[in-house]
């Protein structure tokens, strides 16, 4: 009898197991949603818009780099915010690299200023091409954007 029991014990609890490795395995094949790419384009637009504000006054930026990057940053608030409203999937990816191209322009030049938001610019980036090619979230990328970059941008908007 507890030979039995054993046995069907260990052979549901495999079963298990298979069925939750082939639920991580299907997640981790799913393409970046749209909720995740906006996510990361909203705090990154946030965190860069913040860094922006920041370092205007500084001397820490020429003021050839202070005007581009001023200029950029009006470029991606406009084209973030046409991101977040998009729906149509015909305008979405069109949008989103517009958002990417100006994150990158940006990213060299205001990501040191983002303080612990540092690290996770790139990864957002990655997301967001992620998105725009229909592949699943880069590795080490969360499916939220981290607390970090999510405080850095919170910054911006409490200003």
């Amino acid at each position: 009898m507890k030979r039995r029991l054993f046995l069907t014990t260990a052979l549901g609890s495999a079963v298990s197991i298979s069925a939750f490795l082939a639920s991580c395995a299907n997640q981790a094949q799913a393409a970046t949603t749209l909720a995740q790419a906006q996510a990361y384009a909203n705090d990154l637009n946030g965190a860069l818009q913040a860094a922006g504000q920041s370092i205007v006054n500084t001397g820490k930026l020429a003021a050839d780099q202070v005007a581009q990057a001023t200029q950029d940053l009006v470029s991606l608030a406009a084209a973030n915010s046409a991101f977040q409203a998009a729906q149509a999937a015909s305008d979405v990816k069109s949008i989103a690299l517009q958002v990417l191209s100006f994150l990158q322009r940006l990213s060299p030049v205001l990501a040191p200023f983002t303080g612990g938001a540092a690290p996770f610019i790139s990864i957002g980036i990655a997301v967001i091409q992620a998105f725009i090619n229909g592949l699943p979230l880069p590795a080490g990328a969360p499916p939220s954007p981290p607390a970090a970059l999510h405080r850095a941008a919170l910054a911006w908007h409490r200003k």
